[in-house]
């Protein structure tokens, strides 16, 4: 999916600390792998920040956006298991997003990713030029911009009551922490003033279920 559109599914949020065993359960043994299964998404993998808000990140890739936007995925989200219809509620500070992606997406993927909001609709060619500032930066591996479908983004229960703004996002995925520090700041250095710094974020999947591939 080099250069070419696909889907994204894009859900940040915190977690109480009272809950936070259990909500990792639950996504890693049940709502990873049931959204993962899904025909047309190709991967989905979870995220921690160390020092970032919203502190959780999950993201699930598709071959395109219709992936999430079918009867089988509008039913899924619909009609959640007992397990979710418990959890969903005590996600705090939730981002959820789903859009088309545009951009490099052919490698097998960062432990760690940068994510940047932009304030306004980024050109692929924009993205171009900022990719060729990111080939030379150690540790880079592929980035991408997501525009998220308003439509298609339905918010989380606690969303719901606090909606954020629907900014496109940008995703640099690298191999270390400090190469995605590093993207966060060559990106704010060359996206439209405003844009803003979201969150850096490890990759769970050496955990149980962190990682689905199909």
């Amino acid at each position: 999916m080099n250069g070419s559109p696909f889907g994204l599914l894009f859900v940040a949020s915190d977690i109480d600390a009272a809950h936070e065993v259990e909500f990792n359960r639950w996504y890693d043994e049940e709502h990873l792998p049931d959204r993962a299964s899904m025909a047309g998404v190709v991967k989905a993998t979870r995220f921690k920040s160390p020092s970032d808000s919203p502190k959780y990140l999950a993201l699930y890739w598709a071959e395109g956006l219709a992936a999430f936007d079918c009867p089988e995925y509008a039913h899924a989200f619909k009609y959640q298991s007992v397990w979710s219809k418990k959890m969903l509620p005590l996600m705090q500070n939730p981002t959820r997003r789903i859009g088309e992606a545009f951009g490099q997406f052919d490698q097998p993927g960062g432990k760690w990713v940068a994510v940047v909001a932009t304030t306004h609709a980024t050109e692929p060619r924009s993205l171009n030029t900022l990719q060729s500032t990111f080939f030379e930066m150690p540790g880079y591996i592929q980035s991408y911009f997501v525009r998220p479908v308003p439509s298609l983004s339905l918010p989380l229960p606690q969303e719901a009551s606090n909606p954020q703004p629907m900014t496109p996002m940008l995703i640099v995925e690298c191999s270390s922490e400090s190469a995605a520090r590093q993207a966060v700041q060559t990106s704010l250095s060359n996206l439209p003033a405003g844009s803003s710094h979201f969150g850096v974020y490890q990759s769970l999947s050496d955990s149980l279920g962190g990682e689905v591939r199909r």
